[in-house]
């Protein structure tokens, strides 16, 4: 574990060289924030089943982004790896067995063929963390930057594709805080939001997100936001129990938002999509501010 640290908060960081056996197949292993902790070390963020439960790598916790298109995989055969940006080489989970099937297998998960290495600088509130990818026709960069001033922690990706052929990704982030004991989860700094009927999920005034009777499952429910044309980017207040909130802002506008919750946890979890031509880069970042401590007592 790496950290990040000055007199307000302190940030602990998956080592992707070091900590292997705690990453998994999902989530991008430069960069991975696993807590953020405040002066007095009260933990600010969890995990999706609760701080109190064990950690699970394939469902994650503190601050993790993650890639979700494979470049090839639409070429790949039953069972072949193919490429997880950020993580490594990855076989598919195997298909289910059918329904009239007798066999019982537990739950099936992507498993890791080989993780990428990464490249590691830092000093005491700066980490950069680099790795190249191999495959197919595909030579593409990642490079992961953190960087802590004050109360706020940057966050920033820059994919830069070396190959000869244009890279369609998509990513996003999955921030883990705990629930409010009233349900509310977030608002937006925009005049209005969309948000359809929902069994769970409740609109609050024109910008506020809460959820009535979160389901016991640790897999939660969602709902997409809508953000009005006019909105440039994202700026979430996330009510927080320690901090009073914090706050949530990218540089870029997303292209898919959902809100999830479960009885322990809640997430604003932004979209990013774009095409990366070849021999160019494309950079994008996110901001948690966390308010002052006891603001939430």
């Amino acid at each position: 574990m790496m950290t990040l640290r000055n007199d307000q908060l302190s940030v602990a960081v998956f080592d992707p060289r070091a900590d292997q056996d705690l990453l998994g197949p999902r989530f991008c292993a430069g960069g991975y924030v696993q807590q953020v902790y405040d002066a007095d070390l009260t933990p600010l963020l969890t995990r999706p089943q609760g701080s109190s439960q064990p950690f699970d790598p394939y469902h994650g916790e503190g601050l993790p982004e993650a890639f979700s298109l494979s470049p090839g995989a639409d070429r790949a055969q039953l069972g072949e790896p193919v490429l997880v940006l950020g993580v490594g080489q990855v076989r598919p989970a195997p298909e289910p067995p059918p329904a009239e099937s007798t066999e019982v297998s537990g739950e099936a998960r992507p498993q890791v063929v080989e993780y990428s290495d990464w490249s590691v600088t830092a000093n005491g509130v700066e980490i950069e963390m680099r790795t190249e990818h191999r495959f197919l026709e595909w030579r593409i960069e990642v490079l992961r930057l953190l960087q802590l001033e004050g109360r706020t922690l940057s966050s920033t990706t820059v994919l830069r594709n070396h190959s000869n052929v244009p890279l369609i990704f998509q990513w996003f982030a999955r921030p883990l805080f705990p629930l409010p004991s009233d349900g509310r989860i977030c608002r937006f700094a925009c005049d209005s939001i969309y948000l359809g009927e929902h069994p769970h999920f409740v609109r609050e005034d024109d910008t506020g997100i809460a959820i009535q009777a979160p389901p016991a499952s640790p897999d939660g429910v969602y709902a997409r936001v809508g953000l009005p044309e006019d909105c440039p980017q994202l700026k979430a207040y996330i009510p927080h129990p320690a901090t009073g909130e914090v706050l949530l802002t990218s540089d870029f506008r997303p292209y898919h938002l959902p809100v999830w919750a479960n009885s322990e946890a809640c997430s604003v979890q932004p979209y990013y999509q774009h095409v990366v031509i070849a021999g160019l880069e494309e950079r994008w970042s996110l901001q948690y501010t966390f308010g002052g401590p006891g603001a939430g007592d």
